[in-house]
This record gives structure tokens, sequence and C-alpha cells, in this order.
């Protein structure tokens, strides 16, 4: 038993209203609301099939480091690296937090020698009387069946929260009252089909029909009119007989169109694009470029950048410190549409090399220069000068 647990104080259990329950988020985002799930699907795959690299601080080859890049490949004896990275993204989005157990750590929490993850909902943070945060608890099943870790033994991964200053915030419970919205509605209509809400007309007779007849005309009206094959007929019966239509009403064909411009906004809430998240067509190929843009900044960017700073801060800088974890691709679609805005500047000497490379969010380089160069073979522009010199001397 650590020496902090017995006196330790579990903010989520001191204040459980002030506490998301991550046990709902969690389904709502893998079995409840499927634009949920698909979002954090397409996220997930955007980030494990973005390469990384360790890099040397000064230097743009990548390295190997002895015991991390192992890691980096298998991180414990049952998944990939990917496969990590897929469930740290869903967690992050879903619940706001990820955690990750440093196994066989030395005794400051370095270099392990695996890394596991850990569900959010089962995951509490420890703090002091003066609200410091001393350990993580890792409840398994039962109230006292838990799992204490030191702070250096765990990773948490975040987004900060507004309004707690522990935990951090998911989409899911930013979007609450919209996601309720889609599962109430989702679960009216399962209950109107459960109780065979599929006629689609209602005949009845005002009169009394012996048995036999009513028989025969049930029969004769499903011989008749009813069937694909018998759709458009008019009907035409003898007797008192009164017909009602039973398709959806204005207001039924309303809830349904609510329900798509629901699924527009939860992929609203996930930073993805409906025509990514395949719910709606891309006006034109340019507006789809443009969405997958905006999905590869606004939703994967930024879930690189939480991974790859933490990754850094919390398990890299135990190596060492000159080291660093990168995703090669993080900044590429960004790159290529800045590439076409700065080079015909560069083309025409306005900037220079490094400012070019810099403004495209491209390495320096050692061989970079500030001199201005123009096409058509990219001369230095103080060059220029020279060669026009000696030109006008040879014309004289």
């Amino acid at each position: 038993m650590l020496s902090w647990f017995k006196r330790a104080t579990l903010p989520a259990e001191i204040a459980l209203d002030e506490f998301p329950n991550y046990s709902e988020f969690l389904q709502t985002g893998s079995r409840k609301v499927w634009a949920s799930w698909k979002a954090c699907d397409l996220v997930g795959q955007a980030v494990t099939t973005s390469a990384f690299a360790l890099r040397r601080e000064g230097s743009t080859g990548s390295i190997v480091v002895p015991g991390l890049s192992q890691l980096l490949r298998f991180p414990n004896r049952f998944q990939t690296f990917q496969e990590l990275e897929y469930m740290t993204v869903g967690h992050i989005k879903l619940t706001g937090n990820a955690y990750w157990y440093k196994s066989q750590a030395t005794i400051n929490g370095d270099r392990p020698k695996e890394l596991f993850p850990l569900n959010p909902k089962r995951v509490r943070i420890a703090a002091d009387e003066n609200r410091t945060i001393i350990g993580y608890v890792y409840r398994r099943n039962a109230a006292d069946d838990v799992i204490p870790f030191e702070p250096a033994e765990i990773i948490h991964f975040k987004r900060p929260h507004f309004d707690n200053d522990f935990y951090g915030q998911g989409e899911i419970e930013a979007g609450q009252e919209l996601l309720r919205e889609f599962k109430n509605r989702d679960e009216q209509q399962r209950n109107a089909w459960e109780e065979g809400a599929t006629a689609s007309w209602l005949l009845s007779c005002t009169e009394t029909l012996d048995p036999i007849e009513f028989e025969k005309a049930k029969a004769k009206w499903r011989k008749e009119f009813a069937g694909a094959d018998n759709a458009g007929k008019t009907a035409w019966v003898s007797g008192n007989w009164k017909a009602q239509r039973l398709g959806l009403t204005p207001v039924q064909m309303q809830a349904l169109e609510r329900s798509r411009l629901t699924v527009e906004q939860i992929a609203c809430l996930h930073g993805v694009p409906p025509s990514i998240l395949g719910i709606r067509k891309a006006a034109s190929k340019r507006t789809g470029e443009i969405n997958e843009r905006l999905f590869r900044s606004h939703a994967v960017a930024p879930m690189l950048a939480i991974l790859q700073n933490r990754i850094n801060r919390d398990l890299v800088s135990a190596y060492d410190r000159a080291i660093r974890f990168e995703f090669i691709t993080a900044n590429l679609d960004a790159t290529a549409e800045a590439i076409q805005s700065w080079a015909p500047l560069f083309d025409r000497g306005i900037i220079s090399e490094s400012e070019f490379r810099q403004n495209s969010a491209l390495p320096i380089g050692t061989h970079s220069g500030d001199e201005h160069r123009i096409r058509p073979d990219l001369v230095p522009l103080n060059s220029w000068s020279d060669i026009l010199a000696v030109a006008k001397e040879q014309h004289e």
C-alpha cells in the first residue's frame, strides 16, 4: 500500500455531482450513438496512419533509441502502438481523459518496460488537502477492490476543462443535451417499430359482417390490393367500408428531418464535416478538399498535438531531453496549402528561402539563406546587379 493512499481524498467521491458519468459517455460512443462512434473511428484511423519519428534537436533525421523505439512499436505484450493510439484517441474524445500505466518503470517512473491503457471510467485522481494531485486510483470491481498508483506511474492525457481542476472535458459531456435528444428520438422510433407500426392503410367496416363474409373480404383485399405488385392500384369494394391511410404525418416527416439535422450537429460536435462522416455528399470536388483540410486541421491535428506533447513530457524526456517524439505528417495538409500561398512570393524575390520555409512550416535547414531569388534560374538578387553592371560595360 502506498504511503499516501490511506490519507488521500478522492475528489470524484467527495462531490459526485461535479463529475460526469464516464461509463455512460463511453457507451454513447461505442453503442448508443452511431455518429459519435464513426467520428471517433475516423479520427482514430487518421491518427494511427500518421507516421512519427524520434529526432534529436537540431537534426531532421530519425533516430533509434534502445528501449524507447521498441515501446513505440509494441507497447505491451497484447497491443501494437497503433492499437494503443486508437484507444487513446477514443477515450480522449469521449471522456476528455486517457491514461497509460507505465509498467515495470524505475523508482522515478522512468523508462517502463510496457505501457498499458486504463479505462477512464475506472480511474480516479487522488488529491491532498491542498487539492494537489498525489496519485491515481484504479477501481476494478468492488468499491474496495482498488489499485493505487504514484503520479509518475501514470501518463494522463486530457483536454483542459473549464470547470474542473482534475479531469479533462470530452465531447460527450459538452454535447449532452444534443446527444440526449438523438437517443430519445431513436428510442421512440425503435418502440414504434417494435409495436408493429408497419401498416400503411386501415380498412374498417361500419356495419356488422358475418364472420365467413368478413374472412372472404380480407382474402379478396389481400389478393387484389396487397403486396408490392399491387402498389398504386385503386381499391373498389362493395359495402359500407372506410379506408384510412396510416403513412407518416407532416409532424413525423419533420421529426425525420430533425434526426438528419441532429446527426449533422453531432458530426460538428466531434469536429468532423458531414461529408467526411458520410451523411452528406460534398457539393463539389473543391468543397470535398476543403472539408478534408478542415477535418485534418480541426479534428486530427489537435489530437496529434495532445499525444505528442504528453508523450514527450512524461515518456521520452526520461531517455534524453534532447530527443523529441514527432508526428511527421501533423501539418501535411496545412503545409501543402501554405506552399501554394507563399511560393509565388518566393519566386518573385519578395521573401527569402528562410522566410519561405518558416511560413510554410518546413524545416529551415542548414543551407537555407536570407538571399532573395527570382525566376528563371533562382539567381541571388545581389548577383543580378553585378551581371547588369558587366553587361552595361560590354555594351558601352
